[in-house]
């Protein structure tokens, strides 16, 4: 089975979790994949490493170290427990198709993150634009390649004029 795909299901836009932040659990989403059902989430203040749960009472009452993905499954809401790029497998013993927001193909559906802290997004709006200015400046300092005045090459002598 394939890892999910970081361009696509990760960040802000990207997969829906309820994670446990230190404090309580709350809405967050994907940043990064470890395994299978170990992630990096975040609720764009807080950034935790967390498995899946890996039974509904932990998924229900979500302690340190874990969080839930929650879908609509054949049997009503139901807890991921393994996540691959195309399918995956419930805590309720349900195994499907997934997609990203909407049905495709009569998929379950994950529901995208949506909630977005706004100081997080002026926060990451402000990194970027020091990053594209910490990188004007370096372009900036970094002195043109000239080529060199005085390249040697290999010289010829003139012939001599015959008298």
């Amino acid at each position: 089975m394939r890892p999910l795909n970081d361009d696509l299901y990760f960040g802000d836009a990207g997969i829906s979790v309820t994670f446990y932040n230190g404090t309580a659990a709350v809405p967050g989403y994907i940043t990064r994949q470890h395994g299978t059902s170990t992630f990096m989430c975040s609720d764009g203040t807080v950034t935790k490493k967390v498995k899946l749960a890996p039974t509904t009472a932990i998924a229900g009452a979500l302690t340190a170290g874990y969080c839930t993905i929650a879908i609509t499954g054949t049997s009503g809401t139901e807890h991921v427990k393994r996540i691959w790029s195309e399918k995956l497998v419930t805590l309720e013993g349900g195994h499907y198709k997934w997609s990203l927001g909407t049905s495709v193909n009569g998929s379950v559906v994950i529901p995208a993150f949506t909630t977005v802290n706004p100081m997080h997004l002026a926060a990451a709006k402000d990194t970027k634009d020091a990053k594209d200015t910490k990188d004007t400046k370096a372009a900036e300092a970094e002195p043109e390649a000239v080529a060199p005045a005085d390249v040697k090459t290999k010289s010829t002598k003139a012939a001599k004029p015959t008298a």
